[in-house]
């Protein structure tokens, strides 16, 4: 019996978007889109995949069929409309305005939910808790935050010093012409998380 070969190994989740509260994973290294002859596929090393799961209009609901995101406020699998990469949204409640939520109707489409188990909602929780990237300060998104004349002290020599390091790093890498600085954004997970086997349940 011959075992199939994977597709893909690796994939990550990559940013808490800081407008909408969506967890967005499904990243995979080295896939990337692509058009030939007239059709869109996915390219990932010398393999080409087809692209047209996301994207078939016989796949997507009627509009009155379609959950909104504003259903549940956490745990909602989401996808960008005409996205045809396999990346993904994962509601959050980090974002409690309904307004905002309910934005994600015209923009993406609900295709599922996590497992409501403690494990899937643990392992969730424990993302949001990692520092992201911010284009003003380094910041955390944990919700224990300190309180006190003493918290904001800290707050702002770590500001300060955040800053400083920043400006001085960009600029240096802008000198040596390091194109990195393209791939860093507001909301970027400062540690990486690596989702290594899936399965069908």
């Amino acid at each position: 019996m011959m075992k199939k070969k994977k597709i893909f190994h690796i994939q990550l989740f990559v940013k808490l978007n800081p407008e909408n509260g969506l967890l967005m994973g499904g990243y995979i290294p080295g896939l990337d889109s692509t058009s030939i002859a007239g059709s869109s596929v996915l390219k990932y090393g010398a393999r080409l995949v087809p692209a047209s799961l996301w994207n078939d209009s016989n796949n997507n609901p009627a509009p009155s069929l379609m959950l909104s995101h504003t259903a549940l406020p956490f745990g909602l699998l989401t996808h960008r409309v005409l996205e045809l990469q396999p990346t993904f949204g994962i509601t959050t409640d980090r974002v409690a305005d309904v307004v905002k939520s309910s934005l994600l109707d015209g923009t993406h489409r609900v295709f599922g939910m996590l497992l409501p188990t403690p494990e899937n909602e643990a392992f969730v929780r424990a993302v949001l808790e990692l520092p992201t990237y911010s284009v003003d300060r380094y910041t955390t998104s944990t919700t224990a935050a300190l309180e006190g004349e003493a918290s904001s002290l800290v707050d702002n020599v770590a500001s300060s010093v955040f800053n400083s390091q920043r400006e001085f790093f960009r600029g240096a890498a802008k000198t040596l012409g390091d194109a990195r600085l393209d791939r860093v954004y507001d909301g970027k997970l400062l540690r990486r998380v690596e989702v290594t086997q899936t399965g069908i349940l």
